[in-house]
């Protein structure tokens, strides 16, 4: 990962160890969250779900550790000048529920908590312009049956 993201400092480890001291509970999904189903998909996003009250405790972390913080409005990056990965934390309330369905998988060689398939290569997108976007930038191909329930 530290090649792909042209890294002089391993910004992942650094997060996981943060999230690890912090014991704070999280998932991630998206492009990333992908390869622990299918081949690798390689992504300079982190899209990461932990619940919201720890985010200021992991930017607290994360600002220490030398990584900068940006707010938006429905997530929180940290990035560094040492790495092209941006590891983005959701803040938007309808992903806290990925947390209860996450499980521990091997990502690119880091073990890291992974949303289910579906919300992983969803993200629960439901406008069409967004999958549609989604489809082209991870050329994927998603099946959507209108008709379940």
């Amino acid at each position: 990962m530290n090649t792909v993201a042209n890294a002089k400092q391993d910004i992942l480890q650094i997060f996981l160890d943060i999230l690890d001291r912090t014991n704070t509970p999280y998932c991630i999904v998206g492009g990333l969250a992908v390869n622990a189903y299918v081949e690798p998909v390689v992504s300079l996003d982190l899209d990461v779900v932990m619940e919201i009250k720890d985010i200021d405790k992991v930017n607290k972390e994360a600002e220490k550790k030398g990584l900068k913080v940006e707010r938006f409005e429905h997530s929180v990056n940290l990035t560094s000048s040492k790495s092209d990965l941006r590891i983005k934390m959701q803040t938007d309330s309808r992903y806290q529920e990925f947390l209860s369905r996450a499980s521990s998988k091997e990502v690119l060689g880091y073990k890291m908590n992974v949303g289910s398939f579906n919300y992983c290569c969803t993200k629960e997108i439901s406008s069409v312009n967004v999958v549609k976007y989604y489809i082209s930038r991870h050329h994927l191909m998603i099946t959507i049956d209108w008709n379940s329930s």
